[in-house]
């Protein structure tokens, strides 16, 4: 996926601050309070960032309540299909612009051998970061372009395309995605594009 490069401590640039992470174990349980799932996730400590120099923008847009309402409204009226999507680890989907890269001590267990001292060069977002899900929302917002989408002025996380197989729209709160669509197989073509990008869905 090439999250990472690793490169030693004395590539990174100066002024550039190596940044820290940690690992945030937690514990799924169901509705009755049994473990059913450990989860692992390693996140960069996003308070070291410095505006200006590690990153630039944060801004994030989610959908409004009342455009989620809305479009189920629709589908309720015109009895079309609703379907919803989550994009897992979105935030490693986009790749960091080059002058906002970060650099990462190396995490245990993933210390390489013999290269105790070098760091990672990020390539790719991660969790904990400022700029994460700016990038992520700029890397789905073209994805959706190229698909022929349309955006809303009034709500820039809710998106629409009417084509000879059908009409499908959709809102987007960060990695959710819901989708409402004249028919399933308008909404199975849509879902298609999203995982020819991102497999993980």
């Amino acid at each position: 996926m090439g999250v990472y490069k690793l490169i030693p401590h004395s590539d990174v640039p100066t002024g550039c601050k190596v940044l820290c992470g940690k690992w945030v174990l937690l514990l799924k349980c169901d509705e009755n309070g049994k473990p059913v799932q450990h989860k692992a996730h390693f996140v960069i400590k996003g308070f070291e960032q410095v505006f200006g120099q590690d990153y630039s923008d944060t801004t994030l847009p989610t959908a409004h309540m009342e455009s989620i309402c809305l479009l189920l409204n629709i589908a309720a009226a015109k009895d079309w299909n609703i379907q919803q999507i989550d994009v897992k680890t979105m935030f490693l989907c986009s790749l960091l612009p080059a002058d906002e890269a970060q650099y990462l001590e190396q995490p245990e267990p993933f210390v390489e051998p013999g290269k105790e001292d070098w760091v990672w060069c990020l390539q790719r977002g991660l969790y904990g970061m400022k700029q994460s899900g700016h990038i992520w929302n700029k890397t789905m917002h073209k994805a959706m372009l190229g698909w022929g989408f349309a955006r809303l002025h009034a709500d820039l996380c809710v998106y629409y395309r009417v084509t000879l197989l059908g009409t499908v729209l959709s809102t987007v709160h960060v990695d959710d995605f819901l989708i409402v669509s004249s028919s399933p197989e308008v909404s199975c073509s849509f879902k298609e594009e999203l995982r020819s990008l991102w497999d993980n869905i």
